[in-house]
């Protein structure tokens, strides 16, 4: 007999199962000589647990008993079998969605480590170029680039911890702490001022571009620091971002340098077009009457995964 509320939270009518065989009740042909097995076990062990699938009407998607078979014995052998069950259901549909959060976490962790070890890679490749900077030669000046450069690095996770998610973050919001970085409070960029932005909120990077992106940018504002005529004139710089067609964005700088000038063992320059490359963006310069523009044009996934660019030969 089967009895209990349990019957009618699943929709089973009194007489459900009055009258009915096992393989009527559980379904499937092999369902008989299941519960044969299950039966003989508990009378050689003492009991035997075993769970069965079933199909209440009440449902849309099936159910789990888990049922604990026990020989009743009586004046020393066996004359029946009890059977108590338990409807595990909700618990297995539980213990499925914490194995689920679990495996999230452990690809999140996984995919933390990589960060680190990629942005460790990249931070060693960008002291390596410092170190022949032919414009920074005073030891000072080269660690203050290379905190800058790092802080570039650290906006994005700045911005990440804004987000809602662990892995895409704003173009705009990364723009605005990179705002804060191109203030007066870096050693490295003092006469850099940030003018106006125009910035398309649709714009969502994946980590592995906005970090290289961020380093794009500062280094691009390094060089207009650089165009100055003296260090106590103030460099405009004004950003506008736009989404292409083809899942494409395209950033413009301008600002006011003047006197715009390219050598080729420029260490920003070098570094942006590394940088660039890896995610499979280009770039383009024009002349205004007021200063310089500079264009740059990516996918917005990128490359497909990140990279740590190698600089050299």
């Amino acid at each position: 007999g089967v009895f209990g509320k349990w019957m009618e939270a699943n929709g089973y009518p009194e007489d459900f199962f009055i009258g009915k065989s096992v393989c009527e009740v559980l379904g499937g042909a092999d369902a008989e000589a299941k519960f044969e097995s299950e039966l003989m076990r508990a009378v050689m062990n003492g009991n035997a647990e075993c769970e069965w699938a079933f199909h209440p009407p009440a449902r849309s998607e099936p159910g789990l008993l888990q049922v604990i078979i026990t020989p009743v014995e009586s004046g020393g052998s066996n004359f029946g079998l009890l059977g108590i069950g338990r409807d595990i259901t909700a618990l297995v549909r539980k213990q499925r969605e914490l194995n689920a959060a679990l495996e999230a976490k452990t690809v999140l962790l996984q995919e933390v480590l990589h960060r680190v070890n990629n942005n460790l890679q990249l931070i060693v490749s960008l002291i390596e170029l410092q170190l022949g900077d032919p414009v920074a030669q005073d030891g000072e000046q080269q660690l203050k680039l290379i905190k800058s450069r790092v802080y570039a690095m650290a906006a994005v996770h700045d911005s990440l911890a804004a987000e809602d998610g662990h892995d895409r973050i704003r173009l705009s919001g990364l723009w605005d702490k990179l705002t804060c970085l191109f203030g007066g409070a870096n050693e490295a960029l003092q006469n850099v001022r940030i003018g106006g932005f125009s910035m398309d909120e649709r714009i969502i990077l994946p980590v592995e571009v906005a970090i290289p992106l961020s380093l794009i940018l500062h280094e691009h504002v390094l060089r207009i620091s650089r165009s100055a005529p003296t260090p106590a004139v103030r460099m405009d710089v004004f950003l506008s971002g736009a989404l292409l067609e083809g899942e494409r964005c395209e950033l413009t700088v301008q600002d006011t340098a003047a006197d715009w000038k390219s050598a080729p063992d420029d260490t920003s320059e070098i570094l942006i077009e590394g940088l660039l490359s890896q995610i499979n963006g280009v770039f383009s310069d024009s002349a205004t009457g007021t200063g310089h523009v500079r264009s740059f044009a990516f996918p917005l996934a990128g490359a497909g995964h990140p990279r740590v660019p190698t600089f050299g030969a």
